[in-house]
């Protein structure tokens, strides 16, 4: 352990480890392929090290969905929180709004949405997985409405939107374009996406 190290942020960087070997394994043969002895040497932790932080295998391969499901969403909800900070206007954030939106739709962000689109399938018969996903979906929505709300308070956002319902309107924008991945030619081109987005945003924003 480095000077200045606490147990808890040694234990946080190990936990981080084995799920991403566990990841590595499951991206490489799928999820069969992983299995508790290779994920520890992956690791370089012991399998009692390994077990100190997951339960069994089916806690570990929760934890992968789960971080699979995260994806980019840290950062997205990081800049969203700023921007509701720094946007002197409604403009202003009406601009930020529409620069993430082009991140989010940038093709390399389609294996992220599919990861996600894959969670929320498993959720479906693995209950372990489904408790994970609620309980980081009730974070994300609350991170989110808690920076519309502030946007709200400072007169960028019309005071008569629900948060609740603009909060889950921004995560399906976004979660929406696993449907255009699915048909990329029936998918509409990127100005047209981002001039509907546009759109919706001008109802809600006062700018």
């Amino acid at each position: 352990m480095h000077k200045g190290t606490t147990r808890a942020e040694q234990a946080t960087v190990t936990r981080a480890r084995i799920i991403e070997a566990a990841r590595e394994l499951a991206d490489a043969g799928g999820d069969d392929a992983v299995r508790i002895l290779d994920v520890a040497a992956a690791a370089q932790v012991s399998t009692g090290a390994l077990y100190h932080h997951f339960a069994g295998r089916d806690d570990l391969m929760a934890a992968v969905h789960l971080e699979r499901y995260r994806g980019s969403l840290p950062e997205d909800l990081a800049f969203i929180d700023r921007l509701v900070d720094v946007a002197a206007d409604g403009a202003a954030l009406r601009a930020g709004l529409m620069e993430l939106t082009r991140v989010v739709n940038r093709p390399e962000r389609a294996a992220v949405r599919r990861h996600r689109a894959a969670t929320i399938g498993r959720s479906v018969h693995q209950p372990d997985v489904a408790s994970a996903l609620a309980d980081e979906q009730r974070r994300t929505s609350a991170t989110m409405a808690a920076a519309l709300g502030r946007a709200q308070s400072r007169g960028l956002i019309d005071p008569s939107a629900d948060l609740v319902a603009l909060t889950l309107m921004f995560q399906a924008i976004a979660l929406g374009l696993v449907l255009a991945d699915i048909d990329p030619e029936g998918a509409p081109t990127a100005a047209a996406w981002e001039s509907l987005v546009g759109r919706m945003l001008d109802t809600v924003i006062i700018g």
